[in-house]
């Protein structure tokens, strides 16, 4: 039987996730919901990235945008925000 699941504010953290998915482990049919925040703070942002696009490609993820997203997004298009997340 499948589950659906939640997470919010991995904010990078490669190993908080893992031990996550290692302390509830998710079966082939659970859906995943992750409720933004992926980016920024932690040191594994890139990492996170990929573990999530790993489980979308397999149709088990529900992305959703988190404000750190926004604000990420936002900086392409200012050079004030660009500064900010390159700092």
């Amino acid at each position: 039987m499948s589950r659906l699941l939640a997470i919010g504010d991995i904010h990078g953290c490669l190993t908080a996730l893992e031990t996550l998915a290692a302390f509830v482990p998710f079966a082939d049919d659970d859906v995943l919901v992750t409720l933004g925040d992926y980016v920024d703070r932690g040191p594994n942002t890139r990492e996170v990235l990929d573990w999530l696009i790993d489980r979308h490609s397999k149709g088990t993820l529900i992305p959703l945008r988190g404000n750190h997203e926004i604000m990420l997004l936002e900086a392409r298009d200012s050079d004030a925000e660009l500064r900010f997340w390159l700092r």
